[in-house]
């Protein structure tokens, strides 16, 4: 830039750069207490990288390719009903979710003038996750209520990659009870929330892979995929509801 070659809104390499496509397809219906609905979603990205210019590789250079192509299939079904229980109204609530991941592509490639020269990984992950839920809402008094529930998931996944550490099969389960406790004044309301109350497992249903390009040191670029679980949680929610 001080030489005026170029400024600061100029690649020097004008490889980088890319492209990403999302399609989603949804539907939704209700008949009386019952929703059901369910969505598809097609996602495709390809960003070209070079941080690193011609340290790695004097040669062909340090640009590389970050691919991500998956396919997300996804249904469910929830419904409600009102009782009275010792006085108290009630409302029960319960649903169900089937989901499947397929993740045809992902990985990192070595490139040159976005063509490709070299895979470091490049996997296929697919996910089958089936999910149940119940909830009842108790009305304690007019101001207070009480919500009780609990969730249960099951998954099975199967990791095909380039690097044979990184291929596996498995399924795991996860309980997730939960507890809320909100309180009404005028147009203030006071909500306790307390989620997984047993252990949160989301450490054993993650699945793991390092990537690095040709020559990096071991470690520098990593790359977690995990479902998004939380621990215990305890959260405290003041609204004003104007």
């Amino acid at each position: 830039m001080r030489a005026g070659l170029i400024d600061e809104r100029v690649f020097i390499d004008l490889d980088l750069g890319g492209d990403t496509r999302r399609l989603a397809l949804t539907a939704q219906a209700a008949v009386g207490p019952w929703e059901t609905g369910a969505y598809f979603l097609d996602y495709d990205f390809r960003l070209f990288s070079n941080f690193t210019y011609l340290l790695e590789d004097p040669l062909l250079g340090d640009e590389f390719e970050q691919r991500d192509r998956r396919n997300i299939w996804d249904a469910w079904v929830q419904g409600d009903f009102e009782a009275w229980l010792a006085g108290r109204r009630v409302i029960y609530r319960w649903g169900g979710e089937l989901r499947f991941d397929d993740i045809n592509e992902v990985g990192l490639h070595a490139t040159r003038a976005r063509q490709r020269i070299g895979t470091t990984p490049q996997d296929r992950v697919r996910e089958l996750s089936v999910g149940a839920y119940g909830e009842a809402e108790v009305s304690l008094t007019e101001r207070l209520r009480t919500v009780l529930g609990l969730r249960a998931d099951h998954y099975d996944w199967d990791v095909s990659a380039t690097r044979p550490k990184d291929s596996g099969a498995g399924n795991d389960r996860l309980i997730s009870p939960a507890v809320n406790l909100a309180y009404h004044y005028r147009r203030f309301e006071l909500k306790f929330e307390l989620f997984n109350v047993l252990d949160s497992s989301d450490d054993d249903i993650a699945y793991y892979y390092e990537s690095r390009l040709a020559g990096e040191p071991t470690g520098v670029v990593s790359d977690f995929h995990f479902h998004p679980l939380e621990p215990r949680t305890l959260r405290a929610t003041v609204a004003l509801h104007l």
